[in-house]
């Protein structure tokens, strides 16, 4: 009985130690991420940071953990990647409805305090819920930069504060 309790133990303290150590590389790996992007954006205190298809996001902090429900998103893009910035926005937004059958769906071109911007709303189904989509397309410095806000449908009101308010922190290091 006694080795038996010592096995369940020891086993206990292996998977506590394998835990603490991914989340360790993972906080590790988003450091990294943020330090390489060549802008900072500040997000509220009930938010965090997390890794999400390979790209910084963020997320309002949920003790159920699932951080699908609402996400933040911006990404830096190398405007040698394209000849110019409006080809750029297209192309994203006609990949994107390559990819996801989209509806209620607008495109606009604008012009706001980050100079000329492509603007793609959309909404989807996925996995038995309706989610929106807001994507902006904009340029700095040579660099194009994709800004997008993704949540259910139903919570799209409840966040969005939250997600203008890291938009609107935007700036170049």
């Amino acid at each position: 009985m006694r080795l038996y309790l010592r096995i369940i133990t020891f086993i206990i303290l292996c998977l506590t130690f394998i835990g603490c150590n991914y989340k360790a590389k993972r906080e590790a790996e988003i450091k990294r991420y943020l330090d390489e992007q060549n802008f900072t954006v500040v997000t509220p205190n009930n938010w965090r940071a997390v890794l999400e298809h390979g790209q910084v996001s963020y997320t309002p902090i949920n003790k159920g953990g699932e951080i699908m429900h609402c996400l933040v998103r911006v990404v830096n893009f190398k405007s040698e990647e394209t000849k110019n910035f409006k080809e750029f926005a297209l192309t994203r937004i006609n990949h994107i409805k390559d990819i996801r059958l989209t509806n209620n769906e607008s495109i606009t071109k604008q012009n706001l305090e980050f100079g000329e911007v492509y603007i793609h709303d959309y909404h989807f189904n996925w996995i038995n819920k309706v989610y929106s989509v807001f994507t902006m397309y904009f340029q700095k410095d040579k660099h194009y930069y994709k800004y997008e806000y993704f949540t259910q449908t139903k919570l799209y009101e409840t966040h969005l504060s939250n997600a203008n308010s890291i938009l609107n922190s935007f700036k170049l290091k």
